[in-house]
């Protein structure tokens, strides 16, 4: 047999530990693939007449299944690419589909009872060996580097299903994986967050009639000057806006009375998102300057969301509100003239970087799952399936050094700066990988290191809710 000849195939359980069949459709291009037969040789520690051990018994057989795969998308927005997908979902990752758009992979609060996969793996091309592996969950390292595609280095858990001959099955070349180049990566500070408790209440924007044509939120700045990078709103898009030119466009502007001026600030235009690229489901939508525009210390500011399309609440957006109270910052609307919602706030988060040109060489993403497998003696080989047990995300970057004026890293560790990292591979629809990681925080600031001559900070981060952490094809 030759070694470079094989293969991977992958296939979501429709029943954890129940074993699905493998087809062609469900082959993957992997690196480094192995399946390792780990059987369960009970010692036979009795009392005996000689001194040699007695031959110990063979008990059930677990397989570690190994491999290293690169992260891509099938090369149309909004269908789910497999196995990538089911492998990911293996993980702790539920998915979710907007259907021309996006598919989006997010941390399970509670990683266990996620989804299980079937793994198949296939050695010697046409005259060959076998291995399946039923009720696999797994841990992953994820890592990014610059002028590198993104690769997920996995290692899972299941009882041994069959082993046997067989040829392997084809696998499809596909997509070719997008690579982290030409594309930002953040790392940017909660500025604010201002209500973002996601109760299911909403308002429309653009519900009908001269109503709510336009929503602010007010704010003042602290007595520090900051750069805006981001600015998120928590968005759903009802039915199908029609009509639509800008879609839609967010705004920071001046105080005028209470009111906004109507003008915005120097670069305080965001790039405009149509409504084509917003979720049927409540979702976090980045609103990005392309050149951020400087709040002034001590000084009162809008952030004002207008939409361009047809007036009409069974096709329109809704804005995420929560209830606040008297004296806190209100929600207002535009009906003929700004107005105040009486004790009604908009979910928003403003992502802010001092210096907002950090520049890295990639992130290293250890998921640090633990995976344990379940006792069952009605199980293949005495196991059903492997559980996700425990997870500890640990982030690891090396950004070049910069003063402290500029970025302190140091000072994010002490003050427990909450940190918002995200990155983006590619840049043509239908082969985008984004990944999104919000409230996370330095947990270690370490020495200076050198990369190429210059001086590097390595950093790590902490992400305490699993939840927090998105991985998107689109």
């Amino acid at each position: 047999m030759l070694t470079k000849l094989g293969g991977g195939g992958f296939k979501e359980e429709a029943t954890a530990g129940t074993a699905e069949t493998i087809t062609t459709s469900e082959m993957g291009l992997v690196r480094d693939f192995t399946i390792a037969l780990e059987p369960n040789m009970q010692e036979r520690e009795v009392i005996r007449s000689v001194i040699d051990s007695l031959a110990p018994i063979k008990g059930g057989t677990s397989c570690a299944v190994a491999m290293s795969l690169e992260l891509r998308n099938g090369g149309t927005a909004g269908t789910v690419y497999n196995p990538q997908g089911d492998i990911i979902e293996s993980l702790g990752f539920d998915e979710s589909v907007e259907a021309g758009y996006k598919v989006v992979y997010k941390g399970r609060t509670d990683p266990s009872g996620g989804k299980s996969i079937t793994a198949k793996g296939f050695k010697g091309g046409g005259s060959g060996k076998y291995v399946t592996v039923e009720g696999v969950r797994g841990n992953a390292t994820l890592t990014f580097k610059s002028g590198q595609v993104g690769l997920l280095a996995y290692d899972g858990k299941g009882p041994l299903k069959a082993r046997g001959d067989t040829a392997t099955l084809a696998t499809a070349k596909g997509e070719d994986p997008p690579i982290l180049i030409s594309a930002d990566m953040w790392l940017l500070e909660h500025h604010a967050v201002l209500y973002e408790d996601l109760d299911g209440a909403v308002e429309v924007l653009k519900d009908g009639a001269a109503s709510n044509q336009k929503f602010s939120i007010g704010f003042t700045q602290g007595a520090t000057a900051q750069k805006v990078k981001k600015i998120r709103l928590n968005l759903t898009k009802n039915g199908t806006p029609a009509n639509e030119t800008n879609g839609l466009t967010l705004t920071v502007e001046t105080d005028a009375a209470g009111d906004p001026s109507g003008t915005p600030i120097t670069n305080g235009t965001a790039t405009t998102i149509p409504t084509a690229g917003i979720s049927t489901t409540a979702t976090w939508v980045e609103f990005t300057f392309p050149t951020p525009p400087t709040l002034a210390a001590t000084t009162d500011y809008h952030i004002v969301i207008t939409g361009d399309y047809d007036d009409d609440a069974a096709n329109s957006i809704s804005l995420d509100t929560d209830d606040c109270t008297a004296g806190n910052q209100v929600c207002k609307y535009f009906d003929a003239a700004w107005a105040v919602l009486a004790l009604k706030n908009i979910s928003c988060q403003m992502l802010v970087a001092t210096d907002p040109t950090i520049y890295f060489d990639g992130v290293e993403i250890a998921l640090n799952n633990e995976v344990t497998l379940q006792e069952d003696p009605g199980g293949a080989e005495g196991w059903i399936y492997g559980e996700i047990t425990d997870r500890n995300i640990r982030l690891s970057l090396a950004p070049l050094e910069k003063t402290d004026a500029l970025t302190d890293f140091w000072g994010y560790l002490t003050a427990a700066t909450d940190l918002f990292l995200g990155f983006q591979l590619g840049s043509t629809a239908g082969n985008i990988v984004e990944v999104k990681i919000q409230h996370c925080k330095v947990v270690n600031a370490g020495t200076w290191d050198d990369r190429g001559g210059q001086v590097t900070h390595p950093i790590e981060l902490h992400l305490e809710d699993g939840s927090d952490m998105e991985i998107r094809l689109r």
